[in-house]
């Protein structure tokens, strides 16, 4: 930064002129920044070099100045009447209660760990209990057991006539053998003069 044979001007007449400024903390390339380089555009930017391993005081310049080391004030109104000129009397107290500006990407701050005490005050705090389960619904009921089915069996007998038999039965093969059963087993059968022989199943509905 070039700063020899310049005017020089006293940090508390550009307050006086532009406002009370904003420190700019640039993350990143001040260049990226729209707001940024539209205040410099408008002469509201003062570069003010630190050197960290120097003796001499700090001073600043009317203007942006991209360098190592340097902070950035920005300031409500433009100082084109200053523009280039050294800035003398850096008064950090007023830098101290100015509002700060972050340009570009900010870093993420670090998570304290957490003390003994603190780590005991957590440690009492109840946790939460789990939410109760939600009722069970009621269990479906169970499905009727299948019942036999009516048949009605056209039994003929010989000699006599034909008749019809109802009996129950799980199929046409048992309502047969039911109804024979029955048929044989009734008062009036004689087996020696009677056969019995199904002509005819139908179930019933």
């Amino acid at each position: 930064m070039e700063v020899s044979n310049v005017k020089q001007v006293r940090f508390g007449k550009i307050v006086e002129t532009g406002g009370k400024p904003e420190a700019y903390l640039a993350f990143s390339d001040p260049d990226k920044d729209p707001s940024f380089v539209r205040a410099a555009k408008e002469s509201r930017v003062v570069t003010i070099k630190q050197e960290p391993t120097s003796k001499r005081k700090d001073f600043g310049i009317v203007g942006y100045v991209k360098e190592k080391y340097a902070t950035y004030l920005i300031f409500p109104k433009s100082l084109k009447e200053f523009d280039g000129q050294r800035v003398i009397g850096i008064d950090y107290s007023i830098l101290q209660s100015a509002d700060v500006r972050i340009g570009g990407k900010v870093p993420a701050p670090r998570k304290k760990p957490e003390t003994k005490k603190e780590r005991t005050r957590s440690a009492a705090i109840p946790k939460p209990k789990p939410p109760k389960p939600a009722p069970k619904s009621e269990p479906k009921p169970e499905k009727p057991k299948p019942q036999p089915k009516r048949f009605r069996v056209e039994i003929q007998i010989t000699t006599v006539d034909r008749k019809e038999v109802e009996v129950t039965a799980w199929n046409q093969s048992e309502a047969k053998a039911n109804a024979i059963r029955e048929v044989e087993a009734s008062s009036n059968f004689d087996k020696a003069r009677m056969t019995v022989k199904v002509v005819k199943v139908r179930e019933e509905q």
